[in-house]
């Protein structure tokens, strides 16, 4: 799935969609496939809510953020999710929700992330568990979060070039 490079909105104070594959609740994507995703507007995969990858393979590049789920972000099962992009790649933005704001990586969920900036951003937390695996190319940091960060036997990689 590819978007194009502007919207054009019947209300001009409009900003949504503003991803290539966009929900205003949660988003499920599941199955045993390939999904490829090019987010040319803005971001790749985004939704007001949670956003939940299980299973296949998930390829997405966007010029701002690859995956945005305002609420949180969750990988599991044996999703490979490869994202390429311009900002932070997965991105949970919610700060009045105190449940909310999280990325999960869990499981034997497998996410490599190239950015120029920061390649997992949340508010709340970011749990990376046993089995999981998160490698990083990041022009930035790894994992930005202004709350807590829990890798419990899951593993990070960092393959930034000096």
């Amino acid at each position: 799935l590819t978007d194009g490079n502007s919207y054009v909105f019947e209300n001009p104070a409009d900003d949504k969609p503003n991803a290539c594959i966009y929900s205003s609740d949660d988003l499920t994507i599941k199955g045993g496939g390939t999904l490829n995703v090019t987010g040319n507007y803005n971001n790749g995969i985004g939704c007001k809510n949670d956003i939940d990858i299980k299973n296949g393979i998930v390829n997405v590049s966007a010029i701002n953020n690859a995956v945005k789920g305002n609420d949180s972000i969750t990988v599991r099962g044996d999703a490979v999710v490869n994202v390429l992009g311009g900002e932070d790649e997965l991105k949970s933005d919610e700060t009045v929700k105190a449940d909310k704001g999280f990325i999960h990586i869990i499981e034997e969920a497998k996410v490599t992330v190239t950015c120029t900036d920061d390649a997992l951003q949340a508010t709340q937390n970011v749990t990376i568990t046993t089995g999981a695996t998160l490698t990083v190319n990041a022009a930035s940091t790894d994992i930005n979060c202004d709350g807590t960060i829990n890798v419990d036997d899951g593993c990070i990689i960092n393959n930034a070039t000096v």
